[in-house]
């Protein structure tokens, strides 16, 4: 009777550990490929004596790695941008099953400096800025300083380099569990 009352818990264990793991929300750690895609258009009616774009289209890739609480973008490359944009920094600060949130900066327009902040929501790894929270930017060339907004998708998958985090979550309890059987097994023999 002792022995099937100590089999239940451990039942009763294992079978709240695999409903923790399976209740987990954010992201797991592991690397991520993100495609940026969207356009920046000035805020303002801008009058310059040079030309500017009415829109800065972005199309990124990036490889961003999380390990807990810290995010590290380990490679990003631009696709295709329009006006030229070559970023220097892409720094996530946010990346989890509901939100992205980045910050970039580069050059872009003959070399002028740009930058932007955004936060895109969503779920299943598909995110949008939304349309009350705009990407806010700004670009400065030597005639005056651009507030520019626009509006972002994102794509987020596992990178394919990755393993898939659940075995060992499952796995490990229920080897434990077998364990502690035989043990109280061998201990009642």
């Amino acid at each position: 009777m002792k022995k099937i009352n100590i089999l239940l818990i451990l039942t009763v264990l294992l079978l709240s550990m695999t409903q923790a793991a399976s209740a987990q929300t954010g992201l797991e750690d592991g690397c991520y490929c993100v495609n940026l895609v969207g356009d920046y258009s000035p805020a303002l009616q801008v009058a310059t004596a040079s030309p500017i774009p009415s829109t800065f289209h972005l199309d990124v890739n990036a490889k961003v790695c999380k390990s807990g609480t810290v995010i590290t973008v380990e490679e990003f490359k631009d696709v295709n941008s329009d006006p030229g944009v070559a970023l220097d920094t892409c720094i996530v600060t946010i990346l989890d099953e509901n939100t992205i949130e980045l910050f970039a900066n580069g050059t872009c327009m003959d070399g002028n400096y740009f930058e932007g902040n955004m936060i895109l929501v969503g779920s299943n790894g598909n995110y949008a800025t939304q349309s009350n929270k705009p990407a806010i930017g700004t670009v400065i060339t030597p005639f005056r300083t651009i507030p520019v907004m626009g509006f972002f998708t994102a794509t987020v998958t596992p990178c394919p380099d990755q393993e898939i985090p659940e075995f060992p979550t499952i796995a490990l309890p229920m080897i434990a569990v077998i364990g502690l059987a035989f043990v109280m097994q061998r201990r009642k023999e």
